[in-house]
């Protein structure tokens, strides 16, 4: 007989997670990795010691190693429909109004850190909610499948840096090319995507606490010629990708700069196409007061392309 005891937390726990981290944030260790630390190794790098007693020799608790658990890979949302769907509805009610969602209270437009969540959730007595997971998610799927689902026909979705991964793809899609281009770029200053959703990264596999790697994708795009920049190279590598009659769908920031700044780079890309704007949303409900209250938002626009 075999008996396992599991530590959640302490010396061994920390030492295990600094070593799963690379530079960007990304894990280190596929899952299912064990590690066997040696005596001398435990007593060099994880609790230092010149004893000559082998490390936990005096205790009950035997031999350390180390495991990294499958638990938020058993769904395969990068290869599978199920799975991918499955994530994809998990990510959305992961956090955000506490009797909507599987968190306590918290917005679903971004994921505070643990330090200040925690302390807010104490001045307030909230706890949270005593909810069956299983039977909250069905409730959901039943809600956004009550009118049947969309036939798309074939479809590809590609995950990536847009700025490099437009450049990846295939002649073959490129040949079949798109008639219509979609998307809301980034908000300039607004907020960094990346470590405000460290949550829901958190669930897809990512560092279990707020993270802000180097990459400039992963940023909050404050410098206004880089920004522009990205806006340009996106768009103008977009366009090799469209049919001469395709439509352009933007939505941005109704903000000066960030305004300004989506105009030049479509005009840029698309010299010969007409374009149209048209304020949609009053300010209250726009991503920019969503996201943050600091910077005053004017609400977002709708540009048009033809």
């Amino acid at each position: 007989m075999i008996i396992v005891g599991i530590e959640k937390s302490g010396n061994f726990v920390s030492h295990f997670e600094e070593l799963d981290k690379r530079e960007d944030g990304a894990p280190h260790f596929s899952p299912a990795t064990y590690f066997l630390p040696t005596d001398d190794y435990i007593k060099k790098r994880v609790i230092y010691s010149d004893s000559s007693k082998r490390y936990g020799m005096d205790t009950y608790f035997g031999r350390k190693f180390l495991y990294k658990t499958r638990t938020r890979d058993i769904l395969e949302w990068r290869r599978r429909k199920i799975d991918w769907t499955t994530m994809a509805l998990l990510l959305v009610d992961l956090h955000g109004k506490r009797e909507n969602s599987l968190s306590n209270q918290m917005r679903q437009t971004k994921a505070m850190s643990p330090q200040y969540a925690v302390r807010w959730w104490k001045k307030h007595r909230m706890r949270p909610p005593d909810l069956d997971p299983v039977e909250f998610m069905m409730k959901k799927l039943k809600w956004r499948y009550r009118k049947g689902t969309l036939s798309a026909g074939q479809s590809r979705i590609y995950l990536g840096d847009s700025r490099s991964k437009l450049k990846t793809i295939s002649d073959q899609t490129r040949r079949a090319r798109t008639k219509l281009l979609l998307t809301s770029p980034p908000y300039q200053g607004v907020t960094n995507y990346f470590y405000d959703q460290w949550l829901r990264l958190w669930l897809l596999g990512g560092p279990n606490k707020p993270y802000s790697p180097r990459q400039r994708c992963k940023r909050k795009f404050e410098n206004k010629d880089e920004y522009t920049e990205l806006l340009k190279s996106v768009f103008t590598e977009s366009k090799a990708l469209l049919a001469r009659d395709a439509v352009i769908y933007v939505r941005t920031d109704a903000r000066k700069f960030t305004y300004d700044s989506t105009i030049e780079a479509l005009e840029h890309a698309f010299p010969r196409k007409r374009i149209r704007d048209e304020t949609r949303s009053r300010p209250k409900f726009s991503q920019t007061a969503l996201f943050t209250s600091k910077v005053k938002t004017k609400g977002e626009v709708d540009l048009l392309m033809w």
